[in-house]
């Protein structure tokens, strides 16, 4: 009883806010159950169909965004966060490091958008080259700077 007890408090203490719903059976054939998880949609009693996408609507409408250090995590970022934790608790002896796994997240992001500012400016100038007759030094100059610009804005 101290057992349960003690899994009780430690759910409450971990899920301080709790939304308990009910669910229709996923299939009503019994071998149909079994696979449940293998089963396509449309395979699936719709009533439990409906009910899930209601609670998944529920979960995403009320769970905030990820942030870390304050800074919002987009779908990519939590993945490559998630790729070094698992491969430093992977990595025999290692210890994930929340910060080092931040920092390789971080330069990895500004290597791709200074790799897209780039195609950017070249793409442009490279358009601005391609214009007859070529253009005045000052033209080019004007060009240049309007393309480093709108590829860093």
């Amino acid at each position: 009883a101290a057992e349960r007890n003690e899994t009780r408090a430690a759910i409450r203490d971990l899920f301080p806010v709790r939304y308990c719903r009910t669910l229709v059976r996923p299939a009503s054939d019994e071998e149909a159950m079994r696979h449940a998880v293998s089963l396509d949609e449309s395979q699936l009693r719709p009533e439990f169909v409906r009910k899930m996408k209601s609670i998944k609507q529920e979960i995403l409408s009320r769970a905030p965004p990820k942030s870390l250090y304050g800074e919002a995590l987009d779908g990519a970022m939590l993945i490559a966060l998630t790729e070094r934790y698992v491969q430093a608790m992977n990595a025999p002896g290692a210890m994930p490091c929340i910060r080092s796994a931040w920092e390789s997240v971080v330069e990895e992001r500004c290597r791709e958008a200074a790799g897209r500012a780039l195609q950017s400016t070249t793409d442009a100038l490279a358009s601005a080259r391609a214009t007859a007759p070529l253009p005045s030094s000052a033209a080019w100059a004007d060009a240049a700077a309007s393309a480093c610009c709108a590829a860093l804005c």
